[in-house]
């Protein structure tokens, strides 16, 4: 906390409370090692497909959890509207 306030100390001439608290933020992810390895974690996304010998696949996504949900929104919406339209 005391980086934090020593940070903020250093900026803190004429700015606005609202350019304050962005500067809090922004200081706490870099001195914060979890938001550290969540940006290094977001560099490592990925989707990779798995082919089966059945004429199947896998595909698994590595991916931020809001981007995975709308990954996972989207496949559920193709597959609902397909069995809408018949296919089991």
């Amino acid at each position: 906390m005391a980086k934090i306030e020593d940070g903020l100390l250093a900026r803190s001439s004429g700015k606005t409370a609202t350019d304050l608290a962005r500067a809090a933020r922004d200081l706490l992810k870099r001195l914060d090692p979890t938001a550290r390895r969540a940006k290094a974690s977001r560099d490592q996304a990925d989707v990779a497909l798995f082919p089966g010998e059945d004429g199947m696949g896998d595909v698994v996504v590595h991916a931020p959890v809001e981007d995975a949900v709308i990954v996972k929104t989207a496949v559920d919406a193709y597959a609902a509207a397909a069995k809408s339209c018949g296919d089991d």
